[in-house]
């Protein structure tokens, strides 16, 4: 006859590249075989953090003074966001300076006359909720 089978599997994959093989039998007729992956992303399967940000650039614009940090886009396929933090150089915990989707952000707050280092630091954010270590930090002058 004609009846449809449909089967679900949940299946943790560790790092590295794998190769996924779905073994089917027809015993009649035409067959039809489906298949689908879907990374499991919510808080209660995902436990792992995402890889902290690489790449991260400092470009500072001596016309409109003010700074441009950019990085390379994280491979994570649940990756939510970025999140760039500031803090100065001499003393100071981190501030939350944006939170973005795009690989790159212009901080608008720092004083264009302040001669105080900062340092920059991005982290990622996937979508169960966790997040990264901090990238290596960039110092602007």
């Amino acid at each position: 006859g004609n009846t449809a089978r449909k089967k679900s599997v949940n299946v943790t994959i560790p790092s590295g590249k794998h190769t996924l093989r779905v073994d089917y039998v027809n015993w009649s007729g035409a067959a039809k075989v489906k298949y689908t992956y879907k990374p499991r992303t919510s808080a209660k399967y995902d436990k792992r953090k995402p890889l902290a940000p690489v790449g991260v650039k400092t470009a500072y614009n001596v016309k409109n003074r003010k700074t441009t940090v950019s990085w390379s886009a994280n491979k994570e396929m649940d990756l939510r966001n970025y999140t760039l933090y500031r803090k100065p150089v001499s003393s100071g915990g981190w501030t939350k300076v944006a939170t973005t989707t795009a690989r790159s952000y212009t901080d608008p707050l720092v004083n264009p006359d302040d001669r105080t280092p900062y340092y920059y630091e991005v982290r990622a954010a996937d979508k169960a909720g966790n997040i990264s270590k901090g990238s290596a930090d960039l110092v602007v002058v």
